[in-house]
């Protein structure tokens, strides 16, 4: 059991996601077509390109009789319309069409469809529509026939502060748990032409925020040293939609400010700094940047803390956890929560709106220049009838077209600082049948440290002739930054990747290797996964491939760095020796053909992909240096990182976390798998050995944060060993806890229902529980509140006393615990120069369960 002990009374001990997101107003149309009466065309209008040639000139023209020119109408009422249509953009400021990829007549043809996009302007305000236009080839002439408008993007504006400003005193600004109470000063607007979508405050406030639930709020001591915010501030910056104004502010009325010109070049040096930062579009149109307004319910507020930093409070009613205050230069999340209550217990996939069949993954690698260029297609069934599809897509790399076989050329824009393109679907919105989309794109990109997705220990004092003897790590591209397009809530998908190299490297993923060729100086692999994947991975590094073994169904080939091939081969046998082991307890893997891929680095560590392990050893020139205290420190136990990483097939690829709070459902079974590993392959000394070595570091920061945390634990701290302390090792504990409780023959079969009913599915901490509970007929609430969702432990305080008796002596124990969840059973070992005696009782808490 995992419990403080003591011999006398003891007193009870009492990661970055930034949300926030600009939503676009892409809106489909159904404008339809038909056909009209001959136009005049100019000489060699047989050809195509004549008509292509015209058409950007003659709408910039915005001469109506020239574009209508260029049509051939059926009827009078498609002439009105169309020439209405037009004459609307004429009458704007400035209005422009371009190709978003000029088509191509085939030799022979006689109809064409160009997809245009249409901007029109008036001052504060833009628009874009997006067209599929039709061409025909009628008596000898190209003509236009039908326009389609597929989608658009509203509520474009320029963002401008009045200079004319406000009182601010005696006014509060509410959202959910946070105000911003203006005690003196003045507010600046957007133009009454915009209406109030952001706000400068210069003067004197305060700003409160007190998040309700309590890991959040003791989140917020860990950052700030109380559990609420009460912060002075001489400065804010707010956007919101303008409708939303009148119920956030209190009261809603503000008068002029005659002293506003005081304090105008402070609030001009807040905007100059913070608009450009909210709500931006990035997109190649005239007259950008453009901003985007946010949806009503939606807002950003930003405020000074400390000296130099600067706090933001987002409020974003489209993500699952809406409320959200972060560190945004420090890329550091600090709270993150449902509004209203809501419960933290959700799936991601909920209310998704697109379901990823397969990838299609065509990637050049430059390793030296840390540059790929890519060519991407995802077949995608849409869930629900959308126009838009949003994708991440790493901020280093430039898009240089989106396309669809169904849908034509696709028009996109990214969302500055999100880390995301937003597509519009345009005729293929609402299509039902299954549709592909290719993304090609290129950059240079340095994939960030691995970080919480690898198991990896800290190093200390290595000498620099130690680092020298290690041969360059793999550059992993993982699912830590968005190397590839895909949705922001990933999608289990099959996977076909072929990765171009530079001769002498070799990149490696998961699934099955189908080839791998040499041409003109370059290696080309081929690899594919057959079973569905949550992500894709690949290792880049001088590989070489090393075979393969196979036992039944299950086939792991291996892949080895220059002076890791003997070592590579040993470790094949093991990982079929573990992968069996495994499979007798939890049923069969989920990926039968694994990539085994072993490189070097200064501390040993391990990455777990779909249908992938690699693996990071120590190099053996390595003399000096010794590895740091960690929660994930059991290098001296041997494949202790093999059999975790592996472990990851079963728990947290084939099955997969709901959420970022049910990483332990990932890291914990993979701890705790590798503990039994150890105890199959050395024994019960081994096994207790290393549960001893997990307690001691999940009682140290089990009051740091509950298991439900997740991810987020220890990122307030920037100290990784919290999150690997209580999601590792305290998981694993919780999972002992339950193998005693339930017994090995229940806990092992409640295991494999819960995976074999979530197989390439997401599930959670309440799906596991109810796996156990079905399977052993209890009631297991009471355990998972405590242990996953609290952070109490059980406490234990015992005595003993011998006392001689005619032919030995007699040994009485006294356990009294506390804090107990239910009953649960307690292993007693006692010593004596006969040897070891074990006992088990059941302890029974205070007033039952």
């Amino acid at each position: 059991m995992l419990a403080r002990m003591s011999r006398d009374h003891v007193a009870p001990r009492h990661l970055v996601r930034l949300t926030f997101a600009a939503v676009a107003f892409f809106a489909v149309l159904g404008a339809g077509w038909s056909p009209a009466a001959p136009a005049e065309q100019p000489p060699g209008a047989a050809d195509a390109t004549v008509l292509l040639d015209r058409l950007e000139p003659v709408w910039a023209s915005r001469d109506l009789a020239a574009w209508t020119a260029l049509w051939e109408f059926e009827t009078p009422e498609q002439r009105e319309y169309e020439t209405e249509q037009a004459r609307t953009f004429f009458d704007e400021e400035e209005t422009v069409l371009s190709f978003l990829l000029r088509p191509k007549a085939a030799p022979g043809a006689r109809r064409l469809t160009a997809d245009v996009q249409v901007f029109a302007v008036h001052e504060p305000r833009a628009r874009v529509e997006y067209w599929r236009l039709r061409l025909e080839l009628r008596s000898g002439r190209w003509v236009l026939v039908a326009r389609e408008g597929t989608s658009e993007v509203s509520g474009l504006v320029h963002l401008s502060l009045d200079p004319r400003g406000y009182r601010a005193g005696g006014h509060i600004l509410r959202f959910e748990d946070l105000e911003l109470v203006m005690e003196a000063g003045t507010v600046f607007t957007t133009p009454e032409a915009l209406g109030p979508t952001a706000l400068v405050f210069v003067g004197r406030g305060r700003v409160r925020f007190s998040p309700r639930p309590t890991a959040e709020r003791d989140q917020l001591r860990q950052f700030s040293g109380a559990p609420e915010l009460d912060v002075a501030v001489h400065w804010a910056f707010v956007r919101i939609h303008p409708a939303y104004l009148p119920s956030a502010l209190a009261p809603p009325q503000l008068e002029p400010d005659p002293d506003a010109a005081r304090r105008w070049p402070e609030a001009e040096r807040i905007w100059a700094a913070r608009a450009q930062r909210t709500f931006v579009l990035d997109a190649a149109l005239p007259r950008s940047p453009w901003w985007l307004l946010p949806s009503p319910g939606d807002a950003i507020v930003d405020f000074p803390w400390k000296k130099r930093r600067t706090l933001t409070y987002a409020l974003s009613k489209a993500e699952a956890e809406d409320i959200n205050v972060f560190d945004r230069d420090r890329r550091l999340q600090i709270c993150s929560y449902p509004s209203g209550g809501r419960s933290t217990r959700y799936t991601e996939e909920a209310g998704r709106s697109v379901d990823v069949l397969h990838h299609g993954l065509v990637v050049r690698f430059e390793p030296e220049r840390q540059r790929l260029s890519a060519v991407h297609t995802m077949r995608l069934h849409l869930l629900l009838p959308v126009p838009t599809l949003r994708l991440k897509l790493h901020d280093d790399f430039v898009v240089h077209s989106i396309t669809s076989p169904e849908g034509g050329a696709l028009p996109f824009f990214r969302v500055r600082e999100q880390g995301s393109l937003v597509v519009s679907l345009g005729p293929l919105a609402g299509r039902e049948r299954a549709f592909a989309i290719t993304v090609r794109y290129s950059g240079r990109h340095n994939p960030a440290p691995i970080d919480q997705e690898v198991l990896q220990t800290g190093a200390s004092n290595l000498r620099f002739a130690d680092v020298a003897y290690i041969d360059q790590s793999p550059i992993v591209y993982s699912n830590r930054t968005a190397w590839y397009s895909h949705p922001g809530i990933e999608d289990y998908a099959t996977v076909h990747a072929v990765f171009d190299t530079p001769r002498g490297y070799l990149a490696v993923t998961g699934g099955e290797l189908v080839s791998i060729r040499e041409e003109e100086g370059r290696a080309r692999a081929e690899f594919k996964l057959q079973q569905p994947g949550k992500f894709i991975s690949a290792a880049l590094g001088r590989f070489e491939d090393m075979g393969m073994r196979q036992q039944g169904e299950q086939v792991v080939r291996g892949f080895a760095m220059p002076r890791m091939r003997g070592e590579t081969q040993q470790r094949l046998d093991t990982a079929e020796a573990i992968l069996a082991f495994y499979a007798e307890r939890f049923g069969p893997n989920a990926y039968p053909f694994m990539s085994l891929a072993i490189g070097e680095a200064i501390t040993p560590g391990g990455h777990s992909p779909p249908g992938m392990v690699l693996l990071q050893q120590r190099s053996i020139l390595v003399r000096g240096g010794s590895l740091s205290d960690d929660p994930a420190n059991f290098a001296d136990l041997p494949d202790f990182f093999l059999a975790h990483e592996l472990a990851h097939q079963w728990w947290g690829q084939g099955t997969a976390p709901a959420n970022y709070r049910e990483r332990w459902i990932s890291e914990a079974w993979a701890q705790y798998a590798s503990a039994l590993w150890t105890r199959h392959r050395q024994g019960e000394d081994a096994f207790h050995g290393m549960l001893d070595r997990m307690g001691r570091w999940a009682l140290r920061h089990t009051g740091d944060g509950p298991i439900h945390l997740g991810q987020r634990l220890g990122v307030v701290r920037d100290d990784p060993k919290i999150f690997r302390a209580v999601v590792y090792n305290k998981g694993a504990w919780v999972l002992q806890m339950l193998r005693e409780l339930l017994g090995d023959a229940v806990f092992y079969a409640g295991a494999r229902a819960f995976l074999e009913s979530h197989r390439f599915a997401l599930a959670g901490t309440e799906d596991l529980r109810e796996a156990f509970e079905t399977a052993s007929g209890r009631d297991l609430a009471p355990y998972f509140e405590q242990w996953i969702y609290g952070v109490e432990v059980p406490e234990l305080v015992w005595t003993w006393r011998s006392e001689a008796r005619p032919g030995g002596w007699r040994t009485a124990i006294e356990v009294r615990p506390t804090g107990l969840p239910g009953l649960l059973p307690l292993d007693i070992t006692i010593l004596t120069d006969r040897g070891r005696e074990n006992r088990r009782v059941t302890l029974d808490p205070p007033g039952g369960s």
